[in-house]
């Protein structure tokens, strides 16, 4: 069992430090996790009782000097081929195929399969070596037309899968779609029901919606029943980002299947479950992966009986464990220690701004979710009074990053009542919701170190594939600008691409396209 430690490296300066426990998972893992408890008032909890909230913070970090050995990742990948993806929608989508198969290491494979309402299977599992022609050709000539089989479209996929199913290897479906299903399987409790089952085999599913048609609570219940994640992108760089991140998280994960039990201290504390849209199995919580480099704050409560001021209280203990690296299991007990402060004392002491937002950013999560059902009513009315809660929440908490997320979370959502689109709203707070279950900071992900070891790789092989359309023999030289062509689909424009360090955290990236601009998916 790893120690404890009570000093805490993310305490406030004035603050007195709460209760840290440091766990390393076994030595084979090279994974650390680090876990911090920590009240709203350092000092302690109020003796008069009430609802406290508890900030659990885990963070995840893989060791440079003993990196586990990698586990190779399939990947089938689900392009939606559907007539509503013609134009930006599927070329979004094929730039987001290719930079997966760019991405991948050597010995990963993929499966690339389409969909309209008929399936087609374009490239069975393929292991990747140093020519990935032949897959980047099969993703350049997916063209648009038809319905939307898309529960037909996700069975191919999960077959290919399953088809090579190699407990040695972790597996994944990520489907990419703008449409509703209208042919074959609809039935949404069906499609995740089967999408569980499947997950229950060793294969996870991840989906991304494009464009402003899909059916996101769909698309975010698949990835839910099948431990993905699910995203909205509205651009050709949203598309981008997001099967970057998929595909660079699956190999930044320091902890998987994480648990949280509570167990009660002294009879006046009762340590409550922590607070979210969060699984449960038994007793258990279920709290997302651990992402390195990601730190996932979750909240909890605590109950406080009234009574007499009183010191070194037991306040109960937090058991979470999880799987490293290596698969081997690990385990840590956080106990919390705190006084119980008079009336005067509590009132007078400062509070613990990380834990502040995380409740601040609880109570917004309730508001979306009421906002969420307003807008699948049509309600505009009760979805703005809402929106206008959720910013006076906002205003009132630290300004911290996660809450400066939340306002421009809340901004996007705003913007798109304000322009008279509903649906486009829902789609945003859907993600938001997503993302808050998932604990997942796209953002924050691919400015960090596990993406920056990925991204020469893939701008050399973005640079071979623009030579080789281009017929150049120097891919470090400039490539001469040429244009797709409708009738030569294979003949993508060259691109150069620069990233640019965002004001509120993470990158943004600059993307150069040379040739036809109505030939290019481009955000701008």
């Amino acid at each position: 069992m790893p120690e404890n430690d009570r000093t805490d490296p993310h305490a406030t300066p004035d603050a007195t430090p709460a209760t840290t426990a440091h766990a390393r998972s076994h030595a084979a893992g090279g994974g650390t996790v680090t876990a911090t408890l920590r009240p709203l008032v350092p000092d302690g909890l109020p003796a008069a009782g009430g609802t406290v909230p508890v900030l659990l913070r885990l963070e995840g970090h893989l060791e440079d000097g003993a990196r586990p050995a990698r586990t190779p990742l399939d990947l089938a990948l689900v392009l939606d081929r559907s007539g509503s993806m013609r134009g930006a929608p599927l070329e979004a989508a094929r730039q987001g195929a290719h930079d997966a198969i760019d991405l991948l290491e050597d010995g990963d494979r993929v499966a690339l399969v389409t969909f309209d309402h008929e399936v087609e299977r374009r490239a069975p599992l393929t292991e990747l070596g140093s020519d990935r022609s032949a897959l980047h050709a099969a993703v350049d000539d997916v063209t648009a037309r038809g319905r939307t089989a898309l529960h037909g479209g996700w069975t191919e996929g999960a077959q290919a899968l399953a088809d090579h199913l190699d407990p040695a290897r972790r597996a994944r479906v990520l489907l990419l779609t703008d449409g509703r299903a209208n042919v074959g399987v609809t039935d949404p409790a069906t499609f995740a029901q089967d999408v569980a089952d499947l997950h229950a085999t060793g294969i996870a599913t991840s989906t991304l919606g494009v464009g402003p048609r899909f059916g996101e609570d769909l698309l975010a219940a698949l990835a839910e029943a099948g431990a993905g994640r699910f995203g909205y992108a509205e651009t050709a760089g949203d598309v981008r980002d997001a099967v970057v991140a998929e595909v660079v998280g699956a190999d930044a994960t320091v902890a998987r299947d994480v648990r949280a039990r509570t167990a009660d201290g002294d009879p006046r504390v009762h340590l409550a479950s922590v607070l979210g849209a969060y699984g449960v199995d038994g007793d258990a919580t279920v709290l997302p992966d651990l992402v390195d480099g990601l730190p996932l704050d979750v909240l909890a409560e605590v109950e406080v009986a009234p009574g007499d001021p009183a010191t070194d209280v037991d306040a109960g203990t937090l058991v979470l464990t999880w799987t490293d690296p290596t698969g081997a299991p690990a385990a840590v007990d956080l106990d919390l220690r705190v006084a119980l402060l008079d009336d005067a004392t509590y009132a007078a002491a400062a509070r613990d701004d990380a834990v502040a937002a995380a409740d601040a950013a609880h109570r917004i999560a309730a508001r979306r979710e009421v906002a969420l059902d307003a807008a699948r009513r049509g309600d505009r009315a009760a979805v703005a009074a809402e929106v206008a809660a959720m910013r006076a929440l906002v205003a009132d908490a630290p300004d911290v990053p996660p809450i400066r997320r939340h306002r421009a979370a809340i901004d996007r959502i705003a913007d798109a009542l304000e322009r008279g689109d509903v649906g486009g709203a829902r789609k945003r707070m859907r993600a938001e919701a997503e993302r808050r279950r998932t604990g997942f900071e796209r953002d924050d992900l691919l400015a960090g170190d596990a993406y920056d070891a990925k991204r020469a790789a893939l701008e050399q092989r973005r640079a071979e594939r623009a030579a080789r359309a281009t017929g150049a023999s120097d891919v470090s030289a400039p490539a001469k600008p040429a244009p797709a062509s409708p009738s030569d689909p294979t003949r993508r424009p060259p691109e150069r691409t620069r990233s640019v360090p965002r004001d509120g955290g993470g990158t943004a990236e600059v993307r150069l396209v040379m040739g036809d601009l109505t030939e290019a998916a481009v955000d701008a």
